[in-house]
């Protein structure tokens, strides 16, 4: 059983990491996830609050039960983030809801037939917990938010031991687990106020490759390679001289630095970029990087290089350029 001061000190903790936090995912479809994180702060503290100061109502499984409600909540952060694409990144938090209603069947049939007996969870439930832990860890492993998610991935592995497969085990690690999970907030808090870092180890400056980067550690995996397989279907169309990697942007002539690239190029760039990202980040943050960025060249070369020649322009580039209509419609447009 978990003393009271303890529950109450990592509740603190993970709450005031959470809010020092909130602002800096505002205007964001992160939001959900910060406010899902809140709920799973509350109720893992009310669950743990109720062990420690009630008296079980009629069975001895109750406080199995109620710590698998609450470390179910901690799924739910990772599961919003999955969704969150404007504009259906509100409907998608009706469907984390409703996963949480579903990790709650066994909870509701044990009452229903156990009656207060221990928590017994089917084989294909104790799979898709599993496969719920590992998706949040496979996410985040790549992103300098690597290690809290697998602290994350540990906690709740060890609050939900009993119900895993091929686990006998009647108990899990209460202490460990929301130990472990304070810390992972208390770190990813830290962490979003550190500036991304670059492939080479020194601090992105201001533009376009920092704003890659501050949306691939955000958003993971599964949203950042989908960025990069829209992006480069764009730059492979309008034969653009760079494509897009996990480490950011690279030239497609020659290894090295990306060098300066023309200035219609750059805003066509810019606002295929711009496009992308308007689904996930606030307005607010892509200005800031991209004005910022606008002083030097925002795709991440080396800017100080007195010998950098700008790349031609492409001929397709050219043809766009000097069309009558001018046209500068978001190249992303067309694949969607």
């Amino acid at each position: 059983m978990l003393p009271a001061w303890l529950i109450i000190a990592l509740a603190l903790a993970a709450l005031a990491a959470l809010l020092a936090r909130r602002r800096a995912l505002a205007g964001s479809t992160l939001t959900a996830a910060w406010w899902w994180a809140v709920l799973g702060v509350l109720v893992a503290a009310l669950a743990e609050g109720a062990i420690a100061t009630l008296k079980p109502p009629g069975g001895v499984g109750w406080p199995t039960s109620l710590r698998y409600v609450a470390a179910a909540a901690t799924l739910l952060p990772v599961m919003s983030v999955l969704g969150a694409k404007r504009p259906q990144h509100r409907a998608w938090q009706w469907i984390v809801a409703s996963l949480w209603a579903v990790l709650l069947v066994p909870v509701v049939q044990s009452g229903l037939f156990s009656r207060g007996g221990p928590l017994e969870i089917h084989v294909a439930w104790r799979v898709f917990l599993a496969v719920l832990i590992l998706m949040g860890l496979v996410n985040f492993c790549f992103t300098r938010f690597a290690l809290p998610a697998v602290l994350v991935a540990a906690g709740q592995t060890a609050l939900l031991w009993p119900q895993l497969p091929a686990v006998r085990a009647t108990h899990g690690w209460p202490p460990v687990g929301w130990s472990l999970l304070a810390a992972a907030v208390v770190m990813w808090s830290l962490r979003v106020s550190d500036s991304p870092r670059c492939p080479d180890g020194s601090r992105c400056p201001p533009g376009l490759q920092r704003l890659w980067l501050i949306f691939r550690d955000h958003y993971g995996l599964m949203w950042a390679l989908r960025v990069v397989e829209r992006f480069n279907a764009a730059a492979t169309m309008y034969d653009w001289p760079l494509r897009l990697s996990w480490e950011g942007f690279t030239s497609v002539r020659h290894d090295g630095p990306l060098p300066p690239l023309p200035p219609d190029v750059q805003q066509r760039v810019d606002t295929a970029f711009r496009s992308l990202l308007r689904r996930f980040l606030s307005s607010e943050t892509i200005d800031r990087e991209l004005s910022t960025g606008s002083q030097g060249h925002q795709t991440g070369h080396n800017a100080d290089c007195p010998d950098s020649q700008p790349p031609a322009v492409p001929h397709k580039q050219q043809a766009a350029a000097s069309s009558p209509s001018g046209n500068t419609s978001d190249p992303t447009t067309s694949s969607r």
